[in-house]
């Protein structure tokens, strides 16, 4: 099929999307469907885009990269150019290969025992959408490429580190993805080429397979320690007997190098664009390199919004920026996922709420109207948790209870020392309410300095979580 009409000359980016959309937005009709279905795309008298979709015939992105030349040596050998004619690939040897391949990870399977997957198979983001109804997987795609100067500084800070590119974008995937869900074991799949244990280089067909690797993480933890722990589980995933039994993971990552400029056949041919799903997942970020490097998060439209994906892209961007300006020794707590822009929003656009009040009401006394006019309506969310205005203020109360029971005089004050959790709202409003005032203690002081800050505020309570009250000595 023709389409010359969908583009402008030498337009190849809106081309290339323009013909990504109609085959995405394609009905299959199941054995009915064509194993290829092909367009061309005239961007000028000599520049055109052969546009190959495989619907039936499933395939991996280095897959591809073997169609493009598989298509070039079939168009070389039709043309009559000079060279000698080579024995073209059969469906039949390719549908052989595959089957062995499958037939080999089936024998794995039977004496391999999988890993427990449940811990990974829970992780959500924080702005992940929830539903009660099971919706079918969605695909989405969101692309974006990175500068020429970062992927420059990557390649350099890689070699530095002694490891490879693709390790150092695995790296910071796992560190963006533990920054983001603050869980301390990060386990994602892992894409690995098959091919490699069968020879079967210069194959189209689906000859990768997924392997979940796992890190973990705390935030003493240096960039230095993940790229360690990282290179030894690829490592091992890499000589894993390639199998097909894995549940998908909500998280993936895949990393490939698209096919570079080469001639045949008196044409100079070069892989512009290529787009490949072969699992369902939650968001999987697919890095790929011709030149520069072009991050690919693909996702599942019934659980995160597009513009949510965009700033996931941004953080991953931040990310990047912000490991290659830092030693490689330096905490991972100390790396950054914000620029100087979100910043911006999240302490200044999104804290100017400034209303008027009015002054004859303690701040504890709006706080109770509120929950006794929309009981229900969420107070606090914190990470995956949420509480409604009633159940904050039943808590607060119940505090504030047992402060009076103590017969402290009011306008004390009560020391409060609570790591950021829902117990730390209850625990200042329970102060407030019984007519106290609270006074602050940051868990992250050093002993000495707690201790100094009880003892000069003449506080007459305090309110601790049990660890850390135990640590000042009871």
């Amino acid at each position: 099929r023709r389409s010359s009409d969908l583009v402008q000359p030498n337009d190849v980016e809106h081309a290339c999307e323009t013909l990504l959309r109609r085959a995405s937005a394609h009905e299959t009709n199941g054995e009915e469907e064509p194993v290829l279905r092909v367009a061309i795309a005239s961007l000028s008298s000599s520049k055109h885009l052969l546009h190959a979709d495989l619907q039936s015939l499933a395939t991996d992105a280095e897959g591809l990269n073997a169609l493009v030349h598989e298509i070039a040596r079939c168009y070389e050998t039709s043309s009559g150019a000079d060279g000698q004619a080579e024995e073209l690939m059969q469906y039949a040897d390719l549908s052989e290969s595959f089957n062995q391949l499958v037939e080999s990870g089936d024998a794995a399977a039977e004496s391999w025992s999988a890993p427990d997957l449940s811990t990974a198979l829970g992780l959500k983001l924080p702005f992940e959408s929830e539903s009660k109804v099971r919706h079918e997987f969605e695909p989405g795609v969101f692309e974006h490429h990175l500068p020429v100067a970062l992927t420059e500084k990557i390649s350099a800070s890689a070699v530095e580190a002694g490891v490879d590119a693709p390790l150092f974008f695995l790296a910071c995937w796992y560190l963006l993805l533990w920054k983001l869900t603050q869980k301390q074991e990060i386990t994602a799949s892992f894409a690995v080429d098959g091919r490699a244990f069968y020879g079967l280089a210069d194959l189209p067909g689906l000859f990768s397979y997924s392997v979940p690797v796992q890190c973990r993480f705390d935030n003493v933890l240096k960039f230095a320690d993940v790229l360690r722990q990282l290179k030894l589980a690829s490592d091992e995933a890499k000589e894993t007997q390639p199998n097909f039994i894995f549940e998908s993971l909500p998280f993936a990552f895949e990393f490939s190098a698209r096919a570079g400029a080469f001639e045949a056949g008196g044409l100079k041919w070069t892989c512009c664009k290529q787009r490949v799903c072969t699992e369902h997942f939650t968001l999987k970020l697919h890095c790929s390199s011709n030149g520069g490097t072009c991050t690919e998060f693909h996702y599942d439209l019934n659980k995160l919004r597009g513009d949510v994906v965009e700033r996931i892209a941004r953080y991953y961007q931040n990310l990047l920026a912000s490991a290659v300006a830092c030693d490689k020794n330096v905490s991972i707590e100390k790396l950054e996922i914000l620029d100087d822009s979100d910043r911006r929003r999240l302490l200044s656009d999104f804290n100017d709420t400034r209303e008027t009040y009015s002054t004859d009401l303690c701040l504890h006394q709006p706080f109770e109207e509120r929950a006794a006019a929309a009981p229900e309506a969420v107070a606090l969310r914190f990470r995956s948790e949420s509480l409604s205005y009633s159940e904050l203020d039943r808590r607060a109360s119940s505090i504030a209870r047992l402060l009076l029971a103590l017969d402290i005089p009011v306008d004390s004050t009560i020391a409060v020392l609570c790591r950021r959790s829902m117990a730390m709202p209850a625990a200042l409003l329970g102060v407030l309410k019984a007519g106290a005032a609270y006074v602050p203690l940051d868990p992250d002081y050093p002993i000495e300095r707690l201790r100094f800050m009880l003892s000069d505020s003449g506080a007459r309570a305090l309110i601790a979580e049990p660890e850390l009250a135990e640590q000042l000595g009871g």
